[in-house]
């Protein structure tokens, strides 16, 4: 596949959890690879929009020419990256087809404080 990016980037996602007693329980590691894109820093005028209702820890924007899988209201786990020493978890996507042969998506992805990270993106990023 064509990719507008020579840079890439560890991702990692969980399969889908699910409530045992009342608590939630993360997935399982299911993907730990390189994704070719760029994990950048996100504008303030990009933050403003995200803090309505919902936690807003700092937010990075990624571009990849691979499609991750976000977060989603169903409980899906979603896809995880770390930028800064921090782990982010993608909340948001966009795709961008209108380059001629060259598919690539933008994601948001938001800040994880760290005692919410489930241990086994954790235990990825660290090794």
């Amino acid at each position: 596949m064509a990719t507008l990016f020579n840079k890439s980037f560890r991702y990692v996602e969980l399969t889908d959890g699910h409530y045992e007693h009342g608590d939630y329980v993360h997935g399982a590691l299911s993907v730990d690879r390189m994704v070719h894109g760029t994990v950048q820093s996100a504008t303030y005028k990009e933050q403003i929009p995200a803090v309505t209702g919902t936690r807003n820890t700092g937010n990075v924007d990624i571009y990849s020419s691979d499609k991750l899988t976000c977060r989603t209201h169903g409980g899906n786990d979603g896809g995880y990256v770390c930028f800064g020493g921090n782990i982010y978890q993608l909340v948001s996507e966009q795709y961008y087809p209108h380059l001629r042969g060259i598919e690539h998506w933008k994601y948001v992805a938001e800040m994880v404080p760290a005692e919410e990270v489930p241990q086994e993106v954790k235990e990825a990023f660290a090794a």
